[in-house]
This record gives structure tokens, C-alpha cells and sequence, in this order.
């Protein structure tokens, strides 16, 4: 406050204009206010919002240099920054009863945004795509828990991407359990196997290509995958399906032979019988 004094004295007397004066006037007014909501708890930390008496002090806290607190332990809510324009606000709060904000428990913190449906963190492209990244987690698991990249990316457990797979978006690194995967069809699917002028290979040539190749026709060989470092899940329950409605095709032949065959049979049995 007495900085504040003898501020406001000399600038008395280097300047006598009244509208000057009482524009510094003004000024030193608005200095005390901000020294007010201000607390100063060392030359290089300052606290908005709370006395210091209030703060957490543990040592990662008192080597942040700015807090914005908000001492409030009732009601709803207790909102501690909020930034934004008449478009839209940003706000971060914290909630004091279950269901705050739509929050799950006492204490949990809420990041909430008003009239704007998203918020956006925009990675900048103009660096080589998968360098900058947005990552969640914790210290145990590298912050690798979410992961999202500046090359259009997103992984779990991993923050690594390859750079020749250019039509995939998301890498997991461990298991995958979900109620329900639906995998939408590229190519159609294969019910052009049981259309009539469908080339079905005899048996016989089957089983010659498998005694040749170590493999089905149609379907990769084991080196193929090691070398693509596995398979597209649609293409290959496709391949599959075609194989099985193969195999019923295959079934039916037989069942016709075998039926033709034990009609020949009960044919010979009857002249026999004669």
C-alpha cells in the first residue's frame, strides 16, 4: 500500500492535468483491487481466488507459480477458472455432491463447455505427421493409456505407428473385449458362390494345389501373413465364408452320389433277386 502512495504522489507531481490525474488515480484504484483477490505467497508464486491459509501444502504445490483456487466446499458446484467469449465458454469446476455436472462422484473435476458442442485440441500438421502427440495415462504406462497423433492416429498402450500402413487409424497393443464388433463389408460378400456358372474346382485339383502350395486356394499362406504381419479381419472371414459355402457345394455333390449310387445299388439288388 505504500508503494501504491508514493506511486500515486509522484505522478502528482509530473502530472498536474486533472483527466490525467484521475486516469492514474483509476489505475492505482484497480492495482489495490488486483492486490486483493491476489495472494503473493513467494516472489515467484502468486494465488488467485483464496487466502493462503487455505492452500494445499504439500511440496508439488508450493512450487506451482500461479493457482487459481476456489476454497467453496458447498453446494452444487465450485467452479474455479472459466474463460471463453459470447460464443461459447470453457469451464473447469469442481463437483461438491454426486452429480454435478453430470460428474460420477464428490471431487470429481469437470472440464465443461457452454453453447460450443466440442473442444478442440488442434495438433499442428505442419510438423511430420506423428511427431506431436496428445497423450493420457499415467507414469507407469508412459502416459501411453490414450494416445492420439498428429497424423490422423490413435493408439492404446502404444504411441508407436507405422509408417506403411497408411489406411489404419487405431493400434492397441494387448487384447481387445468388446459385447459386439460389427466390420463393415468393402468388396461385397460371398454368395457369388452359389451362383450357376460359379467355377468350382474339382476336388481332385484341390488337393493337388494343397499338396503343392501347403495351403487352400484363394487364401494366403502362413509366409504371406508373417510378411503383411497378419490379416484385414473383413477380407479374410470373406475368404472363409467362401470356402464353407465351397464346402457345401462339394457336400451336395457328394450327397447326390451317394444317393445316385444307392439307387443303382437297389436296382441290382432287385434283379438279383430275381
Amino acid at each position: 500500500m505504500t508503494f501504491v502512495l508514493i506511486y500515486f504522489f509522484i505522478i502528482y507531481l509530473k502530472f498536474y492535468n486533472m483527466k490525467v490525474l484521475l486516469s492514474f488515480f483509476l489505475s492505482c484504484l484497480l492495482t489495490i483491487f488486483v492486490h486483493g483477490q491476489t495472494t503473493p505467497i513467494n516472489p515467484s508464486r502468486a494465488v488467485i481466488g483464496s487466502a493462503s491459509s487455505s492452500l494445499p501444502s504439500d511440496p508439488e504445490a508450493q512450487n506451482i507459480p500461479l493457482v487459481i483456487w476456489n476454497n467453496a466446499t458447498t453446494g452444487f458446484y465450485s467452479p474455479t477458472f472459466q474463460m471463453g467469449s459470447p460464443n461459447g465458454r470453457f469451464t473447469v469446476a469442481v463437483a461438491n455432491e454426486i452429480g454435478a455436472y453430470g460428474a460420477i462422484a464428490k471431487g470429481d473435476i469437470v472440464f465443461r463447455t457452454t453453447n460450443g458442442t466440442r473442444m478442440i485440441h488442434n495438433l499442428n500438421t505442419s510438423n511430420e505427421f506423428n511427431t506431436r502427440k496428445v497423450m493420457f495415462g499415467t507414469q507407469q504406462n508412459n502416459f501411453r493409456t490414450l494416445v492420439v497423433s498428429n497424423g490422423d492416429k490413435v493408439g492404446m498402450g502404444t504411441e508407436t505407428f507405422p509408417s506403411n500402413d497408411p489406411n489404419f487409424r487405431l493400434y492397441v497393443k494387448g487384447g481387445i473385449k468388446a459385447q459386439e464388433v460389427k466390420v463393415e463389408l468393402c468388396n461385397g460378400w460371398c454368395d457369388y458362390v452359389f451362383n450357376p456358372n460359379y467355377n468350382l474346382v474339382p476336388l481332385s485339383e484341390v488337393k493337388s494345389f494343397i499338396e503343392t502350395n501347403k495351403h487352400l486356394p484363394n487364401i494366403p499362406s502362413a509366409a504371406t501373413l508373417e510378411k503383411e504381419e497378419g490379416f484385414e479381419l473383413g477380407k479374410m472371414t470373406t475368404l472363409q465364408q467362401e470356402k464353407i459355402e465351397e464346402l457345401y457345394l462339394y457336400v451336395i455333390q457328394l450327397d447326390e452320389k451317394i444317393k445316385k449310387l444307392e439307387k443303382e445299388n437297389e436296382e441290382l439288388k432287385s434283379i438279383l433277386k430275381k
